[in-house]
């Protein structure tokens, strides 16, 4: 899988705040020298020799947004037109067996820092939440295209503090039904999208298929298998796409990415990703 990086942090009419171009509106860097790090190495643990794709978002760094409150979005990616030579990453019913619908892959979660919030909303969270925290998030999120129509369905995998997500602007909340705009040509994610959020928690009860939630202990590692044509199908059972998926064959799984995502201040999150690869 061919990679394309994708480190934003703007709103889609005014980066006036950002020192970016496009697609890159905070500089990417060295993990642990901004708040978009991002490297792949080989070696992480001893004996290792293969490659792991590390995210880090570090919130301990000044955001230029908002008196320090941006909502940085880190994310890697394998996509039909960005670096991927025009070669689609998959289908949904597909109509062989050797076209790939899943997604295999090992996450692991290196580091933990739920941020520091002092926004109105951080002070009066809904239940459940921490308050005077922020959150932090990371998933897999995907692209598939009906209509003329990108359809982004986003399944968290790891979110503290997550009942406050809606109210911060990262993510959504299952069930949640997203139109989202972005007019900024040069940029990866033009035009937007019909937006679908599924948690990683719900996907039982909603879909009748397990993905594995990370429990927020570091050091814990996972080995995914995703199966994206029941995922994307269950969303559009949910009514979360605006048109419900096609019976039409092969449509198009454009794009197949992870991210880190986050709002607060001094906090941060660490994943890593490695062994990527779209499978039958």
């Amino acid at each position: 899988m061919n990679n394309e990086s994708n480190e934003n942090n703007k709103g889609a009419f005014n980066n006036t705040c950002n020192s970016g171009p496009p697609n890159a509106s905070l500089p990417r860097a060295e993990p642990g020298a901004g708040i978009m790090g991002f490297t792949a190495i080989p070696g992480s643990l001893p004996g290792e020799t293969f490659y792991r794709a590390h995210l880090v978002l570090n919130l301990h760094y000044w955001n230029p947004c908002s008196g320090g409150y941006g909502i940085p979005f880190l994310s890697i990616a394998a996509d039909r037109d960005r670096g991927n030579d025009g070669r689609t990453p998959g289908a949904l019913n597909r109509s062989s067996t050797s076209i790939p619908n899943k997604v295999r892959f090992v996450a692991r979660l290196w580091d933990l820092v739920l941020p520091d919030c002092t926004t109105e909303a951080c002070q009066h969270p809904q239940p459940g939440t921490q308050p005077g925290k922020g959150v932090v998030d990371f998933g897999l999120w995907a692209v598939a295209e009906w209509g003329g129509i990108p359809r982004m369905l986003f399944i968290d995998l790891l979110h503290p503090n997550r009942q406050y997500q809606s109210k911060s602007g990262v993510d959504g909340i299952a069930g949640e039904i997203e139109e989202w705009n972005w007019p900024i040509a040069e940029d990866f994610l033009q035009p937007g999208a019909d937006l679908a959020f599924i948690e990683a928690e719900d996907t039982a009860a909603l879909c009748g298929y397990s993905v594995p939630a990370m429990s927020g202990a570091i050091g814990q590692e996972i080995q995914y298998t995703i199966d994206l044509q029941k995922l994307f199908k269950c969303a559009s059972n949910l009514g979360l796409f605006r048109t419900p998926m096609p019976s039409t064959q092969n449509i198009p799984i454009k794009t197949v990415a992870w991210k880190n995502e986050g709002f607060g201040v001094s906090g941060g999150i660490w994943t890593s990703v490695h062994g990527m690869a779209m499978i039958p």
